[in-house]
């Protein structure tokens, strides 16, 4: 057991705690180390114990886990939290303020009866995924960036190209990534932007509003056959892939809902893959935090017709898979944090005119 992962559970329900404890603690891989009635309890038990992961209730006395989850996440030195509520049910704008505060999961919480069988299996083989290693953490690479916060010689200077599309991809711990990264960007930036993040189709809406709320810029959900406007930052809908192509010159968006080998829906590599078709050497892909390799088939299509690919590095990362996969396949012309990238993408000349490469 000295290797299993420490778990801490947060919520006001002795049964509800007893029962987590349980199903937890018979998980090989898995020890409960603490279990909290209130979030003030685990910032307490946090001065003394580490953990790896927290479950956490989001309806609490005193003070909600939403409230708690900042300060969970520095008390705990970043460890992994799942928020796990009656709340976080699929389009709940709870479930996405939890991913934008940095929970890395929202899981909806069954009735009592229910906690064991397929749930009890899914709560700890996500708990598991959550802990196994994604790759050596590898020294980010120094940026000619202002303030970036690196001391070392730059290692990437921004090429004497037009940038004509901003891809961003992202899964587990994504939206807080792709929020810092963009409001780092300068409003002098001026091609459209193309995010896919991996969420089922009920939360898309609510990852717009907010980014509409923290940013200056125009952002909505793709719509099959639109027609891309400068400037507009466009997310991919949760029901398929979004995909920008030419056509006569101008650039639109397609919507492909055909699986991937990777059954992972939006998927970051058919976007990639259109950018590098339509754009060529003005692409520019950015690969943040995730789980697995979506993302890497895509990043060669952009590196294949001369575009270019950051990706966010281990440190700042929740998760370093997706980053990582690229980072290993040698693809990556940059590497740093999340606002790191967007203060260098704005560094680059950037068209005004999305209709043209």
């Amino acid at each position: 057991m000295a290797s299993a992962l420490r778990v801490m559970v947060i919520d006001d329900s002795a049964v509800v705690r007893a029962i987590l404890t349980d199903v937890i603690g018979r998980c090989p891989g898995l020890r409960v180390v603490a279990a909290e009635s209130s979030a003030m309890a685990a910032l307490h038990t946090l001065l003394v114990e580490t953990v790896d992961i927290i479950v956490l209730d989001i309806e609490m006395p005193g003070m909600s886990g939403l409230v708690a989850l900042p300060l969970l996440l520095e008390r705990s030195a970043g460890a992994r939290v799942v928020v796990l509520s009656a709340n976080v049910a699929q389009g709940a704008a709870a479930a996405v303020d939890a991913l934008a505060l940095g929970a890395t999961e929202t899981m909806l919480k069954p009735r009592q009866a229910s906690f064991t069988g397929s749930f009890g299996t899914e709560l700890t083989q996500r708990l598991l995924d959550l802990g196994a290693p994604t790759g050596v953490r590898a020294t980010p690479i120094a940026l000619q960036t202002p303030d970036d916060g690196f001391s070392a010689q730059p290692a990437y200077v921004a090429r004497e190209r037009q940038v004509t599309a901003l891809g961003i991809g992202a899964s587990t711990g994504g939206i807080i990534a792709i929020t810092d990264l963009l409001a780092a960007i300068p409003s002098s930036f001026a091609a459209p932007i193309f995010i896919t993040q991996h969420l089922p189709a009920g939360f898309i809406s609510y990852f717009v509003e907010q980014l509409t709320r923290v940013l200056s810029r125009p952002v909505c959900v793709a719509t099959a056959g639109e027609r891309v406007v400068a400037g507009t930052i466009y997310v991919a809908p949760g029901a398929g892939h979004m995909v920008p192509v030419r056509h006569n010159g101008d650039l639109y968006i397609s919507i492909d809902a055909t699986p991937t080998a990777l059954k992972i829906m939006p998927a970051v590599d058919p976007m990639f893959s259109g950018l590098a078709d339509a754009c060529g050497a003005g692409a520019v892909a950015v690969v943040l935090t995730g789980m697995g390799k979506d993302g890497l088939v895509g990043s060669a299509a952009i590196r294949g017709h001369g575009g270019t690919v950051m990706v966010q590095d281990s440190a700042s990362s929740v998760i370093w898979g997706m980053p990582g996969a690229v980072f290993d396949a040698g693809l990556a012309d940059a590497m740093t944090t999340p606002v790191g990238l967007g203060k260098l993408i704005g560094t680059m000349p950037s068209h005004n005119e999305a209709l043209l490469v």
